[in-house]
């Protein structure tokens, strides 16, 4: 075959170039796409979104309601960091003390098998992500917070501030990052203990409890720090003519409640008959 100049030339062979060219060409910009560096030591900071877009689906909050044994959303939940939230998960191995395993899970067992985790049809991380976790899974650190990392939110309401036999209470623990949260909500000597992100209603049983003004407060933490909030008074003031029987140390009996949490308030005097006070959302970590 010829080509308009006379020349001889080999059927085919510009358009076998131009393929080689152009899946040489797609072949790079797929490649982009995965373009992630991941640091030779990973800390905390840089599994956590990981594990939080693949994995605490299952192994959040909602681990024991998912059939999953662990749950790792949480690097731990230690008094060092998370203060007296700490004892919403006392004692319960997170990722710091599973990070073995989720090296081990995220690792397929040969070449062209699929990794135990995330198990199918879910879909399996990519290269850089397992890399990722495999490289933290071998000296789990926990790292510094994520730059602009915002401290966790609580809004608490309650139809009115003053109780008699019972002082009922709707909160809502929320984290602008998504992250997941902890905390413990106190009224008085109570303690109502908050275990994820998300909306709560309790009643606290206040029969016992002397008529009196009850501080309001609660303690967030997000894995990164803790954070506490003032959220203003409960005033217990029982039926005239009723006098509840005085514990033993002359305070109500303390408790552990399930409840949920508020976006931080702030209440000085006497309380009312309007719901417990509120305050604006808090700002993002120092």
């Amino acid at each position: 075959m010829r080509d308009p100049r006379g020349r001889h030339r080999r059927p085919g062979l510009a358009w076998w170039r131009r393929l080689a060219v152009g899946g040489a060409l797609a072949a790079s910009g797929a490649g982009c796409s995965e373009d992630h560096v991941v640091p030779q030591q990973p800390t905390w900071t840089d599994v956590e979104p990981i594990v939080r877009g693949s994995c605490t689906q299952c192994h959040g909050a909602n681990a024991a309601r998912a059939g999953a044994a662990y749950r790792f959303d949480f690097f731990d939940v230690s008094p060092d960091v998370c203060g007296e939230a700490a004892i919403v998960l006392d004692g319960q191995p997170l990722a710091h003390g599973l990070a073995t395993l989720m090296g081990t899970d995220v690792t397929p067992p040969g070449s062209g098998w699929r990794a135990r985790m995330p198990p199918a049809p879910g879909t399996a991380l990519t290269e850089w992500q397992r890399t990722a976790v495999q490289r933290w899974a071998k000296n789990p650190t926990r790292g510094l917070p994520p730059s602009g990392d915002h401290r966790p939110e609580i809004q608490i309401s309650s139809g009115s501030a003053v109780g008699d036999k019972s002082l009922s209470l709707s909160v809502v623990v929320s984290d602008a990052d998504g992250e997941s949260v902890v905390g413990v909500l106190k009224i008085g000597d109570q303690q109502l203990l908050m275990d994820r992100s998300g909306a709560f209603t309790g009643t606290v049983d206040t029969s016992t409890w002397p008529n009196g003004i009850y501080p309001v407060a609660a303690v967030l933490c997000d894995g990164w720090d803790n954070v506490t909030y003032q959220l203003g008074n409960a005033q217990i003031r029982h039926a005239e003519g009723v006098t509840p029987a005085m514990p033993e140390g002359g305070a109500p009996d303390a408790g552990v409640a399930d409840a949920g949490g508020s976006d931080g308030s702030s209440s000085d005097g006497a309380p009312s008959d309007k719901p417990l006070a509120q305050t604006d959302a808090p700002a993002a970590h120092d």
